[in-house]
């Protein structure tokens, strides 16, 4: 009999009945426990003590200098790294049972693992043997035998065999991708142990055919990091992956449900689960395999240096190795193992004379230990990694970090040549709504100790600095939050669109971040309370697969770009337009191009300036008009201004709206008479699905957006206004 704790946080001793049966030191993986001899018939006694976490951490002495950013404590803490407190989360260290116990029993024996790999794939002849390799605990001696059950709908395949390695062919395969250039398909598959003629356990699992290799050189020779899916060169677009709850036990699985479908909706195909989190729950990994969502996996180590000359430590991560890997390389949207996050960067940052602590494990040890459990995954020692300089733009993965840390504007970015963008990105506050809630407070201060007590970076000086570049600066609550809203989304955009253009020498663009685990101003596009910011719906344009992209070359010049990340030839036609604010065309152009699958291409050149010059002439000066660049059907536009907005002079726009409310959804019909800028709907948002937000409008032109409430949610309770920059709120009436 075992007692099966799949989650202790974090210093535990566990009695049953009095005696003490066993000490774990482990936050992040299963603790199995033989009762067998102390369990009784009848009533038992399970008492599970924790030990306060600072004494515990640091029993043991650090060698001098050793370095860890946010608390000394987490050096040997087998924890999540967040709990001790972050520059978006405050300390809150948990502790208790934070997953299931339970009791399992087995008189004959069980399955401990199973391995499935994808020994060889044909993706012409739609072919793949797959190996299973079972690992068992046996308790008495027994005949055993093993059945291999998969059925892929239709087909099914069936396998029975004595040997616990057992390999099978799969005929017309259907092969997993990711949810933007395929079906995401996974095969039911159940391994039954059979001893002395009785099925006495099973495993089941969903799997999905798939190859992942990350390509770092071109067939010339130059630097890459591309992500190579089933043998097609893919742009990983995405973000980065915080815990969904600083209780991350309480959490419940709608968070994970809801937040990974905005991810899907905003047309990310690969989520980065951060270092100083958790590994995932398993609902996290179930979704991403059934949603087509690669996943970039660290390992839980983040911002400092490791004791890997502690025997003992280096032991406790093996076991916690082995847990992990053999946890999820059965699921296909794994794809990548990464040691640990910025510990090698910020060892070069802090200027450390020495060999960092650290390094032996994650550049020896740890990937040995990976070719036994996962050979078929890429390993990489840390991000960002690749080069002298390991946060280098020549060659591996980049944090880039000069717009936020460094007083540049986003438009910094474009000077960014990295071959892989695996995190960056710029704060925002979240709605009036959820800073009124979690301060407790009507209408704070932008400057106040309870408006701040919602940031936990050092200062708000940077957001005041982009704001003050681009925007402006805000004279009151509602102007700070939808300036530091237009920075952040404008920013990530210009960010992202630069990356993806240059696919594929640049190959991956990971934001940061998604989500929140606390009510906070952050860099999340989602906040606390799932309610998205401006630059979550900025994503759901900038990220899908083929996108139109205008690029400011200088004061007059504009390049039109067509970036094609999916799997086909765009075809389209293409309306260039030079307009004012108020309705008038100076120039019309129709372009027809044809742009090959997974390429980006520049499809015209103009220019825009007075009369003095050639090209497209235009009365007065530039700011006083735009480029927009629009396909057929509209679904697809770019649009380019001739200076900052706090620099553009746009016309008080006069909004319109009519609203329809029909089986619970809510239709929204937005016009204006002039341009309107960054136009969103707000109020009491808290519970509400919006299809977009936050958008521009042009004059004599209309918008429909659709709106529906979660459940326990009544949208007819709520009051609703519409309003943009340059625009007076607009209520709406339900």
């Amino acid at each position: 009999m075992e007692l099966i704790f799949e989650g202790l946080d974090t210093y535990a001793t566990v009695y049953l009945n009095g005696y003490k049966i066993d000490s774990f030191n482990n936050m992040f993986i299963e603790h199995i426990v033989d009762v067998s001899k102390n369990i009784v018939s009848g009533e038992n006694i399970l008492v599970v003590e924790f030990h306060v976490m600072s004494e515990m951490s640091t029993k043991k002495k650090l060698s001098e200098g050793f370095w860890i950013n946010y608390s000394m404590e987490r050096a040997y803490a087998r924890k999540a790294a967040f709990l001790y407190g972050w520059d978006w989360t405050p300390r809150l260290a948990t502790v208790g049972i934070w997953k299931n116990v339970y009791l399992e029993s087995y008189n004959k024996g069980k399955i401990k693992n199973v391995a499935i790999k994808a020994e060889s794939v044909n993706f012409r002849d739609k072919q793949a043997e797959l190996s299973f390799q079972i690992e068992i605990e046996r308790y008495k001696d027994c005949d055993l035998k093993y059945n291999v059950l998969i059925e892929g709908k239709p087909l099914k395949y069936s396998v029975s065999s004595e040997s616990n390695n057992i390999k099978i062919r799969i005929d017309n395969a259907k092969f997993w991708w990711t949810h933007d250039i395929g079906q995401p398909f996974l095969y039911d598959i159940t391994v039954e142990m059979i001893a002395d003629g009785q099925l006495v356990d099973y495993y089941k699992t969903r799997y999905g055919i798939r190859t992942i290799q990350v390509r770092q050189k071109s067939e010339d020779g130059k630097p890459r990091f591309t992500f190579v899916l089933n043998d097609k060169e893919i742009f990983a677009r995405g973000a980065n992956w915080v815990p969904v709850h600083n209780f991350i036990g309480a959490a419940p699985g709608d968070l994970y449900v809801e937040l990974l479908k905005m991810a899907n909706d905003a047309n990310m195909n690969m989520i980065s689960v951060w270092g100083g989190g958790i590994y995932e729950k398993d609902i996290f990994y179930n979704l991403c395999d059934k949603l087509g969502i690669l996943v970039w996996q660290y390992f839980m180590f983040a911002c400092g240096e490791y004791p890997d000359y502690d025997t003992e430590f280096i032991e406790e991560v093996k076991v916690e190795v082995e847990s992990v890997v053999s946890r999820l390389r059965n699921h296909a949207c794994i794809a990548i193992w990464v040691g640990n996050v910025e510990n090698q960067m910020l060892s070069q940052k802090i200027g450390l004379k020495r060999e960092m602590y650290g390094k032996k494990l994650f550049e020896s040890i740890l990937p040995e230990w990976l070719l036994k459990l996962d050979y078929t995954r890429f390993y990489w020692p840390s991000s960002p990694f690749g080069g002298d300089l390991v946060n280098s733009m020549d060659q591996g993965d980049r944090h880039n970090w000069d717009v936020w840390f460094s007083d540049v504007t986003y438009k910094n970015y474009a000077k960014d040549t990295t071959k892989f963008a695996s995190e960056y990105g710029i704060q925002a506050a979240p709605i009036r709504a959820t800073i009124e809630k979690y301060t407790q407070c009507k209408n704070p201060k932008v400057d106040s100790y309870t408006f701040n007590y919602m940031n936990k970076d050092q200062d708000l000086d940077r957001i005041w600095f982009l704001m003050e570049q681009h925007i402006g600066t805000p004279k009151n609550l509602d102007e700070y939050i939808d300036f530091s809203m237009f920075v952040q989304a404008e920013g990530l955009k210009f960010g992202t669109e630069h990356y993806r253009r240059r696919f594929p020498e640049t190959s991956g663009a990971l934001i940061w971040q998604l989500n929140d685990c606390c009510p906070a101003h952050s860099w999340s596009m989602v906040d606390h309370d799932l309610i998205p910011k401006a630059s979550y719906y900025y994503s759901k344009r900038f990220f899908k697969p083929v996108i139109l992209s205008l690029v400011e070359i200088d004061n007059t010049t504009t390049e039109l770009w067509v970036i094609n990340n999916s799997i086909s030839n765009y075809d389209g036609e293409i309306k260039l337009s030079v307009k004012d604010f108020f309705g008038n065309s100076y120039f019309d152009e129709n372009i027809n191009v044809t742009v090959k699958a997974n390429t980006t291409e520049m499809v015209k050149r103009l220019t825009v300036s007075g009369r003095f010059y050639k090209n497209v002439i235009v009365p007065n000066r530039n700011r006083n008009y735009y480029i927009i660049a629009k396909d057929k059907n509209g679904e697809k536009q770019a649009i380019r201004f001739f200076g900052e907005y706090k620099d553009v002079p746009l016309p008080t726009a006069t909004i319109r709206v009519e609203s329809l409310f029909n089986e619970n959804v809510l239709e929204i019909c937005i016009s204006t008479d002039t341009y309107a800028r960054f136009l969103k709907v707000d109020g009491d948002i808290e519970g509400l699905v919006f299809n977009d937000n936050y958008f521009d409008i042009e004059p004599l032109s209309e918008k429909k957006i659709q709106v529906k409430a979660r459940s326990n949610w009544n949208l007819r309770e709520k009051k609703l206004y519409v309003k943009a920059l340059n625009s007076k709120k607009q209520y709406i009436y339900i």
